[in-house]
């Protein structure tokens, strides 16, 4: 799955999960040194970082770490509406009881409830958005 990252002035860049990117072997980063490390900023491509063949880190440009970072602080600002916030304590409150140990009840009534079990969240005017 990739993310999009918008630019201001620019579309959308994508970015790919790291078993999509390019690989460099820390050891190889290691030997060549500045070299490789010139190239690595000069193509302004995400690449994954490995030690003894597993992904360890990935490169990115600064300005597009910057963009994400940016992203992430405003999404985390956002208020929830009272819907998704209503949604959430709901789902909240199921995962509690499938944990406990009358677990196979609480899965049984979540995944066979009645309609009116399944959207007592819900309140017309309180949880949903105005057309």
């Amino acid at each position: 799955m990739s993310v999009a990252v918008v630019k201001p002035d620019a579309g959308p860049e994508r970015l790919d999960p790291t078993e999509a990117l390019d690989r460099i072997p820390l050891s190889q980063l290691a030997r060549k040194g500045t070299g490789l490390l010139r190239k690595l900023v000069e193509s302004r491509r995400p690449v994954t970082i490995t030690v003894h063949g597993e992904p360890a880190m990935v490169t990115l440009p600064r300005d597009l770490y910057d963009q994400m970072v940016a992203q992430l602080q405003a999404l985390s600002a956002s208020p929830e509406d009272p819907l998704t916030t209503a949604l959430a304590e709901n789902f909240d409150r199921l995962v509690a009881e499938m944990n406990h140990p009358d677990g196979s009840a609480a899965v049984t009534r979540a995944l066979f409830a009645e309609p009116a079990e399944i959207n007592r969240s819900y309140r017309p005017g309180d949880t949903e958005e105005p057309l």
